[in-house]
């Protein structure tokens, strides 16, 4: 489970095509069922919340969160 937490990974996925913007905590890339497990036990373990983003083009701000992004897209 790969996590991404540098700053400028973390400024990327701040947005979506939308207005708004939040800086996750951290972007965890997932690529099996294991790794989306593991990062919900991690985001219950330490209180985050949860986003799950695919391309990061919608234009609500539902692919933006301040906790811990679960990116889909690879």
């Amino acid at each position: 489970m790969p996590q991404l937490s540098r700053k400028a990974t973390l400024s990327a996925y701040s947005s979506d095509a939308s207005i708004y913007s939040l800086t996750p905590r951290e972007v965890i890339s997932v690529r099996s069922r294991d790794d989306v497990v593991d990062a919900l036990r991690k985001a219950e373990k330490t209180g985050g919340s949860v986003t799950a983003r695919g391309g990061g083009t919608g234009l609500s701000g539902g692919a933006v969160g301040d906790g811990f992004i679960l990116d889909f897209s690879n």
